[in-house]
């Protein structure tokens, strides 16, 4: 996938194809591990590694957020504490 990348861009950028044909054109790219692939090649940043880094910081403050709000939200954080 790294050698198709300028491929790839081009026919993102200049037709704007929709997902479906761009899924059948390039399916690989819809794999867990093709995404992370491609978002370190755009930047440079493990997406796996911060995505879980945030979480660590901003969980408590989400976790106040749905015990705080009524309805689905708090029965399902008020059963699941951890």
């Amino acid at each position: 996938m790294e050698k198709t990348f300028a491929c790839r861009r081009q026919e993102v950028v200049r037709q704007a194809p929709i997902i479906a044909d761009f899924k059948t054109r390039w399916p690989a790219l819809f794999h867990v591990r093709e995404v992370n692939a491609e978002f370190k090649r755009i930047t440079t940043i493990n997406l796996q590694s911060k995505f879980f880094s945030s979480l660590d910081i901003h969980s408590t403050c989400l976790i106040d957020v749905y015990t705080k709000k009524g309805g689905v939200q708090k029965h399902h954080a008020s059963h699941n504490p951890d």
